[in-house]
């Protein structure tokens, strides 16, 4: 009866499904290779068989199965990456997994990697889709290269299951830390012994705001995922907490040069004396109604200068937020806070009104965004070194004016977009002149209000560095103004048609 129901389960499938051993020579079967789905090798090393290469025909396999006693070389399995819809593979006797199954985006990891216990890189970083995690990660006390793991509930990857995992390395994303409600599993996880780490990122849901989070629990979870102390980059994304542990911002994570706190609700933002931070990204902390000295920098004098190696700062999408006061000197003129700062944006702050932080030298790049003019005033007077300057959709933005004009003398780049209420460039064309000095560009996008460029640009052909490129669109230009703009500019841009149009101008012809 066996033979029997064997026989006819092999009658039924033959047209998937494709079983080798070892009496048979692939080169000399005539089966239909395209249509075979499934296939399974019995016997030997599977060395011993001729012309493997033949079943690269059989283009959607999606099952490659050597059952016991059947094994492949290294050579036979970098032919397999030619298979591309293969779901399930399965290797045995193999040392190393080799580059080519990178490719297979099809296949699905096992339930359980339990038993691989000598594996070091399982690297799942490019899986969008992968939201669950195979069972027994947790054992697998080799593993280096893990850069992402996504916390589940009941059957799923569990935080505490991190704490064998001693010799990670480089980069750990960890997903779903909603799902943690136990501080005890997360001071489990001992993140902080995981020495190899360089960059962390805990990240809890944007879209779950609902009774079942709670932020006392949040806050202590936090607090036992500290980070080992060369941690290199470390963001934060979603904790409803009202505020931050003591270990962020604590001077002792010394090698940390990047810090990003995204969808948070603490207003508390003490991460001033981190000595090496150069980058710092705030977003989305919409409960942030004040930013001073005192939230983004402990209040003890013996650390010394705050921010003292920083040299970008980002705030972006901080609805609520409406002061921002810093004293960022002290009474002989020298800053006590950002002295290598030179790169700020400050995007989409609709409610920031008041801005006073004292002078910063060291800034060369500034960014407003949905911001009112207030904002864009009080920040181009930190610095006369600024070399670019990007405004767009200021808010109540008519025109530049002489006070602002004053701190130009540096910018090689000034870009003007989407600011609706724009009419003029700047209020007098000889402030113009004797500001923009240094002006090699000049970019104006979808001001619907500006009526004129030319006029208010004219004396800038006279000046000793001449700007060399405008680009321009959202207003009517008559011809004499036309005609003005092709003396004064090596090369005009249009945009027309959806895109920006080369223009040759007569200046460029007489070269």
């Amino acid at each position: 009866m066996h033979d029997l129901i064997n026989d006819l389960a092999t009658s039924v499938a033959r047209d998937f499904f494709y079983r080798l051993d070892g009496e048979m020579n692939v080169s000399k079967r005539n089966e239909n290779f395209e249509k075979f789905r499934h296939f399974s090798l019995i016997g030997p090393q599977f060395g011993s068989y001729e012309n493997f290469n033949e079943l690269q025909r059989a283009k959607r396999l999606r099952t490659f199965l050597p059952l016991p006693g059947g094994w492949l070389d290294s050579g036979h399995v970098e032919l397999l990456h030619k298979l591309q819809f293969l779901r399930v593979l399965r290797l045995i006797r193999i040392t190393e997994v080799p580059q080519s199954i990178g490719s297979l985006k099809h296949l699905r990891l096992p339930v359980s990697f339990g038993k691989l216990i000598n594996l070091q890189h399982l690297d799942i970083s490019d899986t969008p889709k992968l939201n669950k995690m195979p069972l027994g990660i947790g054992g697998l006390t080799s593993l280096q290269t893990l850069p992402k793991v996504t916390v589940k509930e009941a059957n799923g990857l569990k935080i505490s299951d991190l704490k064998e995992l001693s010799d990670l390395q480089g980069r750990l994303s960890i997903i779903g830390l909603e799902k943690v409600i136990d501080p005890i599993q997360a001071k489990d996880a001992k993140l902080y012994q995981k020495k190899g780490l360089e960059v962390l990122e805990m990240e809890w849901s944007d879209n779950v705001f609902d009774d079942s989070r709670d932020e006392t629990i949040e806050y202590e979870v936090l607090e036992e995922l500290r980070p080992p102390p060369k941690l290199k980059i470390l963001k934060i994304l979603n904790n409803i907490g009202t505020r931050f542990p003591s270990w962020v911002g604590d001077p002792t994570f010394d090698h940390l040069t990047e810090l990003t706190l995204s969808g948070c609700r603490s207003t508390h933002i003490r991460v001033g004396h981190l000595k090496s931070l150069k980058k710092l990204v705030v977003e989305s902390m919409n409960e942030v109604k004040t930013v001073g000295f005192e939230l983004l920098a402990p209040t003890n004098s013996n650390l010394g200068i705050a921010f003292p190696s920083l040299e970008v700062l980002k705030f972006y999408d901080m609805q609520g937020w409406q002061r921002w006061s810093i004293n960022s000197g002290n009474k002989h003129g020298t800053p006590s806070s950002f002295p290598r700062l030179h790169e700020i944006s400050l995007i989409s702050c609709p409610q920031l009104s008041q801005v006073s932080i004292g002078l910063i030298p060291s800034l060369r790049f500034l960014r407003i965004e949905e911001c009112s003019e207030a904002v864009l005033r009080n920040m181009v007077g930190l610095s006369s070194s600024l070399v670019e300057l990007k405004m767009v959709n200021v808010i109540g933005f008519t025109q530049l004016h002489g006070e602002d004009l004053m701190y130009l003398g540096e910018v090689k780049h000034l870009f003007i977009y989407r600011c609706d209420e724009l009419r003029y460039l700047w209020e007098r064309e000889s402030e113009a002149c004797r500001s923009l000095v240094s002006l090699q560009i000049l970019e104006v996008r979808d001001c619907k209000k500006l009526v004129s460029v030319a006029v208010k640009i004219n004396c800038l052909f006279n000046s000793q560095v001449k700007p060399q490129v405008l680009q321009i669109n959202g207003f009517k230009m008559l011809f004499h103004q036309q005609a003005l703009l092709h003396r004064l500019f090596a090369y005009i841009y249009i945009y027309r048609d959806g895109s920006y149009k080369k223009l040759q101008t007569a200046k460029h012809n007489s070269n």
